[in-house]
């Protein structure tokens, strides 16, 4: 009798333990990093939640503008802006490769936890062309991204930051690029109320750039 008891509390215990893990595990990603952003000011002991970014679109369509998720279809003709923010104070770069394997940068500069920003800061990315997938990559830094200091690109505060045409500087971009989705599979990504959210383990991982990509969809 004591052992079926014993056995019982111990398969109670097992599963309770599962579930608190469980529930742990599903935290949503929105919950992550507003407490990462409400404990700013504490220690790295005292800090909750997860580091990173979120992004929603700006969509404008037949001149009818809406706020949209990253998993919007998108039609030739549309008129899109990234709205993006940080829980962390550092650095952002927004870029992506063209057809030709042209890195463009959309966005380079320092960022820190505050309202949406919009990317560009005025104007619109046109979608055109033929129908598919196209990568737009967001790479996080809580340091300074040293690589860039040998190539020509102006700080941005919400304007197109062009990079250099020349082979050095896209040599460059393609190795942080690269290097920094690299870096960043282990980044948590989700969507959450028409949001995408994507966090790092640590503050620890941002100290070097990290990236992840959003997928366009150009029907």
């Amino acid at each position: 009798m004591k052992k079926t008891v014993i056995a019982i509390y111990l398969s109670s215990l097992f599963c309770a333990l599962y579930f608190v893990c469980a529930a742990q595990e599903q935290s949503k990603a929105r919950d992550l990093y507003l407490s990462f952003g409400k404990t700013a000011n504490k220690s790295a002991k005292q800090r909750r939640g997860r580091p990173g970014s979120k992004v929603k679109m700006e969509l404008m369509r037949n001149n009818r503008l809406s706020l949209v998720s990253t998993q919007e279809e998108l039609l030739d003709g549309d008129r899109i802006a990234f709205r993006t923010a940080v829980n962390y104070r550092g650095y952002l770069m927004v870029t992506n490769v063209g057809t030709s394997g042209k890195v463009n940068v959309l966005y380079a500069g320092q960022v820190s936890p505050t309202i949406d920003m919009r990317i560009p800061a005025k104007g619109w990315i046109r979608v055109t062309g033929k129908s598919g997938d196209e990568m737009v990559n967001f790479i996080m830094s809580s340091e300074a991204i040293q690589e860039l200091r040998q190539i020509s690109i102006p700080e941005a505060n919400g304007e197109p930051a062009p990079a250099e045409s020349g082979a050095e500087a896209q040599k460059v971009l393609a190795q942080v690029n690269s290097r920094a989705l690299d870096q960043g599979r282990d980044l948590v990504i989700e969507n959450d109320g028409g949001e995408t959210y994507a966090l790092a383990a640590s503050a620890q991982q941002i100290r070097a750039p990290v990236g992840f990509s959003i997928k366009l969809k150009h029907k």
